[in-house]
């Protein structure tokens, strides 16, 4: 199996921590130029990472690829609060996400707009609600959901979109999980 993605990626990052690094080889793309972006636009009509290609199956999108890693045994498979707690992390990824894109376009996003409205809502009540469900120790087992969730803020703040000082339970979260096998060597910081 070949995993595609970025070092920056926190989609990418977080399929990287889940699975064995035994059991696929990474190809690491810069997706924004040249040879990179033709090798995406060859394996992912959708133009997004990470893909993960096997015996000629393309799977597209982390949350896919972890099913179909998970129907092959390759890691556990989801059960419906943690679908919905993924959810949740996705959504302030997605929002992060395109404010990044929007701010790197130099397209500025502020309330007074229904797009920026609804990514800094979205944002805010998730951001508290997660903050809510690290304090009751929901995300105490190191599993898909937990590295989502690291991968999303270490990533946030590494883009210095998000800062954690109003969230202490999600920076002690951050804080408890920064030494686990090979977060160091996914770090978005390392080029």
């Amino acid at each position: 199996m070949r995993l595609y993605g970025s070092q920056t990626s926190p989609f990418t990052r977080r399929l990287r921590l889940e699975l064995d690094p035994k059991c696929f080889e990474f190809v690491l793309l810069d997706i924004f130029s040249g040879p990179g972006r033709e090798e995406l636009r060859r394996i992912s009509p959708v133009m997004k990472i990470p893909v993960l290609v096997d015996a000629g199956t393309s799977v597209y999108d982390s949350r896919v690829i972890q099913r179909y890693c998970a129907d092959k045994n390759l890691c556990a498979k989801l059960d419906w609060n943690e679908e919905n707690l993924l959810t949740i992390i996705d959504g302030v990824s997605d929002s992060l996400v395109n404010t990044l894109l929007l701010k790197r376009s130099s397209i500025v996003l502020d309330s007074s707009s229904v797009l920026g409205r609804s990514h800094a809502e979205r944002i805010l009540e998730s951001m508290n609600h997660l903050e809510e469900l690290v304090e009751e120790s929901t995300f105490s087992e190191w599993n898909f959901i937990s590295i989502s969730l690291y991968s999303l803020l270490d990533w946030a703040e590494f883009r210095e979109l998000m800062s954690l000082s109003s969230y202490p339970h999600l920076q002690s979260f951050v804080a408890r999980n920064k030494e686990r096998p090979r977060v160091h060597e996914t770090d978005p910081r390392i080029s």
